[in-house]
């Protein structure tokens, strides 16, 4: 006799769409990642999706809780991301939680879970389907400062120019690459 796999045995895909809040226009992307990634795990996808640079502390947050690493210290009420699956956390579709990265910073992004997948024997890996725009450098100060940054490049050098000084500073580049984004993801072992 054969058994039909049900929601809680089969292995489950998540559809998320992560956004970066607070700028215009919107930096985002959207990704395929497995339901039972531990939330450290996912802090690291989210990185490298995103750009970032993993030098700064993360958190989610639901609710009132917050979810990172015991050893960051910051926060005593924190529950430990290492022992906690992304289902445990969003469980259902449509279910909106926050990712801050950089406390000082306020990098603060929206997860929405689009989608939850069942039937996902053609996504055996961890993948970005599409997004816009590159973020920020990490280290510059927040969202106004980087505003601040683009708006006084723009006035002094034009928008051809932008990309070149920011590249030149050691920043990161200012379009979003989805291919160079899956080759990172590809490299992850689940």
């Amino acid at each position: 006799m054969k058994l039909r796999a049900t929601a809680a045995t089969a292995k489950v895909t998540y559809q998320i769409k992560i956004t970066l809040k607070h700028i215009e226009p919107m930096i985002w992307r959207r990704l395929l990642v497995p339901a039972e990634l531990n939330l450290e795990k996912f802090h690291w996808i989210l990185q490298m999706a995103m750009g970032w640079q993993n030098i700064q502390l993360f958190k989610f947050r639901v609710n009132n809780r917050h979810y990172t690493l015991p050893d960051f210290g910051c926060l005593d009420e924190a529950i430990n991301a290492r022992n906690l699956t992304i289902r445990n956390i969003m469980p259902v579709e449509k279910q909106r939680i926050s990712y801050v990265y950089g406390e000082n910073d306020g990098w603060e992004h929206e997860i929405l879970l689009e989608k939850i997948m069942t039937d996902t024997t053609k996504y055996r890996r961890i993948v970005c389907l599409e997004g816009e725009r590159a973020c920020p450098p990490e280290d510059c100060g927040g969202i106004l400062e980087y505003q601040e940054i683009l708006a006084a490049l723009d006035a002094l050098m034009g928008e051809e120019n932008k990309e070149f000084i920011l590249l030149v500073n050691g920043h990161a580049q200012t379009e979003f690459d989805l291919n160079k984004i899956n080759r990172k993801l590809k490299k992850i072992k689940l």
